[in-house]
């Protein structure tokens, strides 16, 4: 199995919910990783470009804390 943050166990998920009106705005997607892997332990989905995305995502081919989701 390839080193990706997709198939680590650390990989954080956290799903938005959409803004229904002014008093219930919702909140944005986010994604992590639990070991502190990168610069932000939790990274806001929304504004990551395809390129940030990727990066991101190869952070485990030299990760020291790869565990792979059984």
């Amino acid at each position: 199995m390839e080193h990706l943050c997709i198939f680590c166990r650390n990989l954080d998920w956290e799903e938005g919910e959409p803004g229904w009106s002014e008093l219930t705005p919702g909140w944005d997607a986010k994604m992590g990783c639990k070991k502190n892997k990168w610069e932000d332990r939790s990274v806001n989905i929304n504004f990551l470009t395809l390129e940030e995305f990727r990066e991101l995502i190869l952070t485990a081919k030299t990760c020291d804390k790869f565990t792979v989701v059984k």
